[in-house]
């Protein structure tokens, strides 16, 4: 899709922000956490507003309103975007970016392509054609108001993409002639108020006034949380048959922000001074009324295919252990889902605050028909340790376990230590039916650890039937390697292989210190079997536990990864894996390893 047939689909910023503010609150409901969501609509503290599309590969585009008009654009990596692109955005415009605070101001190579429409245009405006694009289905969201695809869009994040009927209602299109009326919605007394840690980081634990506490506030919603619905005879003028509060005044400004992280339209000075909100409540007013997530679910949410959010993260340390200097600290914890289903994406399990997440793994199952791992990967903040694993081609309900290893190092703060001594590198593959890729520490640091995650959601073609990890595993040369494979049915995706490394040589309390790493490995014994084990404790040498691997051999049909976690034995820290060949017999063979480190003062 070139740039100039995106500006000429586009439809008119006001119709662009309220199809934004609709992907927005289906996010909302199918993934609780703001930070995870494929589409999310906030405000600046300047008044200006700005939507992010996510790509489940990690592309991206942003759309920003303010009252000049009107700008969407996306980035590539430092460096490889190109220059000139925002010299060509009217610069009434780049107020939208000083709001969002956005890199590419910082960085004149670093934006791709843009399309603008100020607030006397008729139609957008674009860089030329040559740009390198964004996803496809991104640009589609917006130029169309298609339930399906925004179904399509969630389900590439999720899993579950929710009810027609339910997106239909909430996109505002009409129904298909014989759909019976949306479900009953609870009224507001039936909703408690969102506990003020369900609001995300940098964002205020109280709505601010005239919002909902319960994180969906916006100009579909009403101070309750709820969008009314068109009122029938016999109702109030503005309220549903549930005793539900308009979603604005007659008259005066909209609602202000959630904690949610979903906006209203700027508000107005009063009635009918704000075409813009003018014409997007007329279209919201006959929507169904949506409710705050952080309770039980409604009838129509429920149709959508959202899950409560979490309760509060249970998490378990299963042991500790002190390096030779008496410096180094790692931890271990687990995380087990306390829900059974297909696929998990990113179950987090959590360190202790002053940690950072430098390794860890996850187990799904290997019966009756078994569960297969996508992604052990850390946190961008480094928090957690992130997991993810489906089934493949037949059903296979589950409960996954993540597991994070965390690190400290005592005259150390844990400002430093994630901001200056560790490094985290990421290689991407490209798309292929079996992708790998490696990645390589920077000059001056030491591979401690790595981890994998599979792109599935993504094959770049139209079956996304699954792609499943095969190994992630510390190469000869320093260089943490992850594979993964299609199974049964062609889906070609890329992946991404992540190096956890350390500053080879540090000074701590002024004394300086090297980094002593210790790499152990250890082969499934015997001939190749169906479901091959590998077990393998780290030696008592000074060293303390940091990353964990596996590798299934290459076979055909292939040996599949479903099992990759920290353990202990009694004697000391180590790793246990497993893999298994699914459906069709597979025998293989399994290999593992241990990473471990200690300093050694120089």
């Amino acid at each position: 899709m070139h740039l100039h047939d995106v500006a000429a689909r586009l439809p008119d910023p006001a119709e662009v922000l309220d199809r934004c503010g609709s992907l927005a609150v289906l996010h909302a409901v199918l993934e609780p956490d703001p930070a995870r969501r494929g589409c999310t609509l906030d405000a600046t503290e300047a008044g200006s507003q700005s939507a992010r599309l996510r790509h489940p590969d990690g592309r991206w585009l942003s759309v920003g309103f303010s009252g000049a008009g009107a700008l969407l654009h996306w980035h590539q990596e430092p460096g490889e975007g190109r220059a000139g692109v925002l010299d060509d955005v009217p610069q009434p415009l780049w107020r939208i970016l000083e709001d969002a605070s956005c890199d590419c101001l910082g960085d004149a190579r670093l934006m791709a392509a843009a399309l603008w429409r100020e607030t006397a245009d008729d139609n957008w405006r674009a860089t030329d054609d040559s740009a390198p694009g964004a996803a496809p289905s991104l640009l589609r969201c917006l130029t169309g108001r298609s339930p399906e695809r925004a179904r399509r869009f969630a389900l590439k994040h999720y899993g579950r993409g929710g009810g027609a009927e339910a997106v239909h209602h909430l996109m505002a299109l009409p129904q298909p002639a014989g759909t019976p009326p949306a479900p009953t919605i609870a009224t507001p007394a039936d909703i408690p108020s969102a506990p003020a840690s369900a609001t995300p980081t940098g964002i205020p634990s109280g709505p601010p006034s005239g919002t909902s506490s319960g994180g969906l506030a916006s100009a579909r919603t009403s101070p309750g949380g709820l969008v009314p619905a068109r009122a029938p005879s016999g109702t109030s003028a503005g309220t549903s048959p549930g005793g539900l509060v308009p979603a604005r005044p007659a008259s005066g400004p909209l609602p202000g922000t959630s904690a949610g992280g979903l906006v209203p339209a700027r508000a107005p000075a009063g009635a009918g001074s704000d075409p813009v909100a003018g014409r997007r409540a007329a279209r919201t007013a006959g929507r169904p009324p949506l409710a705050s997530v952080d309770r039980p679910l409604s009838p129509v949410e429920r149709s959508l295919g959202a899950v409560p959010p979490p309760p509060p993260r249970r998490r378990t340390e299963l042991f500790r252990r002190r390096d030779g200097s008496g410096l180094v600290t790692t931890a271990v914890f687990r995380r087990q889902a306390v829900h059974d289903r297909q696929h998990f994406t990113d179950l987090a399990a959590g360190v202790d605050g002053d940690m950072v997440a430098i390794g860890g793994g996850a187990t799904a199952v290997d019966a009756p028909r078994g569960a297969l791992l996508t992604a052990s990967y850390p946190a961008d903040d480094g928090s957690a340790w992130l997991a993810s694993s489906k089934d493949h081609n037949v059903p296979q309900p589950h409960r996954l376990t993540a597991f994070a290893i965390g690190m400290r190092i005592d005259g150390v703060t844990r400002e430093r230590l994630a901001g200056e001594l560790l490094t985290v590198v990421r290689t991407r593959s490209g798309h292929a039916a079996h992708p790998f890729a490696s990645a390589r520490p920077p000059a001056g640091h030491t591979l401690i650890g790595g981890g994998f995650r599979v792109n599935w959601r993504d094959p770049g073609g139209s079956h996304a039937e699954g792609n499943l990890a095969t190994a992630s595993f510390p190469r000869a040369g320093g260089a943490w390697t992850a594979r993964s494979k299609d199974h049964r049915v062609s889906s070609p995706c890329t992946i991404d292989a992540y190096a956890i490394c350390l500053k080879s040589s540090f000074v701590v309390g002024g004394v300086r210190y090297t980094v002593d790493v210790r790499t152990d490995f250890a082969e499934s014994g015997g001939d190749p079997v169906p479901h091959p084990s590998a077990t393998l404790p780290l030696p008592a040498s000074g060293h303390v536990l940091t990353g964990i691997g596996a590798e299934a051999l290459p076979t055909e049909p292939g040996s599949l990864l479903w099992r990759l976690e920290p353990t202990a034995d009694g004697t000391g820290p180590g790793v246990r894996s497993g893999s298994k060949d699914h459906v069709e017999r597979s025998p293989g063979t399994l290999c593992a390893w241990a990473l471990g480190i200690r300093l050694i003062r120089s």
